[in-house]
């Protein structure tokens, strides 16, 4: 059951947040809702003051299970960094992809621990971004349920049409 983690103990926030999505609407609450990840405004991540970005990997960056990051993909992650924004991945995948020859230079790779939508895994990732203030942080994700648990954290969601591919 996808609920669950793999090792197979649920993972409360994630069925919380998804019986409570239609009454809870700052969980649907987003920064921005964009067809790509590589339609981000960067500009406009400057005027809102985002200092940070914490990257979901399935469905927002590549198809799920993918490991190889597109040219496009890259090549937005290295122009939002050029403007001292920056940038990890967090994901919930058992997979370990932090090797993929395609992730770039200065961006981390990372495994929610504890799983996303718990709280603590997006103020960790922003910890290791070396940044303290969550409202500087915005998580880019494909998923309500697990990848706006960022408004927890006091994070902004920018929300990312999934891509294709099996979850």
């Amino acid at each position: 059951m996808e609920l669950l983690t793999k090792l197979g103990e649920p993972n409360f926030p994630r069925i919380w947040n998804f019986l409570s999505l239609p009454l809870r609407p700052k969980l649907t609450k987003t920064l921005a809702r964009l067809e790509r990840f590589t339609d981000i405004d960067i500009p406009f991540l400057v005027q809102q003051n985002i200092r940070a970005l914490i990257l979901d990997l399935d469905g927002t960056l590549v198809e799920h299970n993918e490991s190889e990051l597109s040219t496009q993909v890259i090549d937005k992650i290295v122009e939002i960094q050029r403007n001292n924004i920056h940038v990890c991945i967090l994901s919930n995948t058992s997979n370990d992809r932090s090797d993929s020859r395609t992730i770039p230079h200065g961006v981390e790779v990372l495994k929610a621990c504890p799983p996303k939508p718990h709280r603590e895994c997006f103020i960790n990732a922003m910890k290791g971004l070396g940044l303290d203030e969550p409202e500087q942080c915005a998580v880019v994700g494909d998923n309500f349920n697990t990848d706006a648990g960022a408004h927890d954290a006091s994070m902004h969601f920018i929300h990312v049409k999934p891509l294709d591919g099996r979850e």
